[in-house]
């Protein structure tokens, strides 16, 4: 098992693709492939903050749903989309606005397009992913060997958001 754990990429869609192109994945026929039959796993946060949150979301939704080339593991900022989505009061910030931005420039129609690839992936997605061929635990903020095999809310906490402390750093 061969597989590209690309991270935080944040709604950088260009830089994406250009990435997963200089890994040697390829688009035949609308549909991504690898030669060397690679697996990607998309590591937390693929919206937010760059210009093409959206875009990103349709494309993890189609390699992980339609192409099943990739994996996708939640980090904090899909958790706070996924929040967002399910109309909890969540503050529209830290790059959050940028997603928002997006959504409210679409049609209800497209709006309910997107939430509905997006709550998909986040619904179905492990909090962390077990590759025990490579003998890899991918979570997006880490783990403690302690919580490898749960996935109780103290895990789900601790692979989002890392080891919460309650301080902050200025910029949030």
């Amino acid at each position: 098992m061969k597989v590209d754990i690309i991270g935080d990429v944040h709604g950088c869609l260009v830089e994406c693709l250009a990435l997963m192109e200089k890994l040697g994945y390829q688009k035949n026929g609308g549909h991504y492939d690898h030669p060397d039959q690679r697996q990607l796993i998309f590591l937390g946060d693929i919206t937010d903050r760059g210009p093409d949150s959206l875009k990103t979301i349709s494309l993890v939704y189609q390699l992980v749903f339609e192409d099943k080339l990739a994996h996708y593991i939640p980090g904090n900022h899909c958790n706070k989309l996924y929040r967002y989505f399910l109309g909890n009061k969540v503050k529209v910030q830290h790059g959050l606005e940028t997603t928002v931005a997006e959504l409210n420039a679409l049609t209800k129609d497209e709006q309910r397009v997107i939430k509905k690839k997006f709550m998909a992936l986040y619904e179905q997605a492990e909090l962390y992913l077990q590759l025990p061929k490579i003998n890899t635990i991918v979570a997006h903020a880490g783990i403690r060997p302690d919580y490898i095999g749960r996935y109780d809310k103290k895990v789900e906490s601790f692979v989002l958001y890392g080891d919460v402390t309650g301080d902050r750093y200025p910029d949030g």
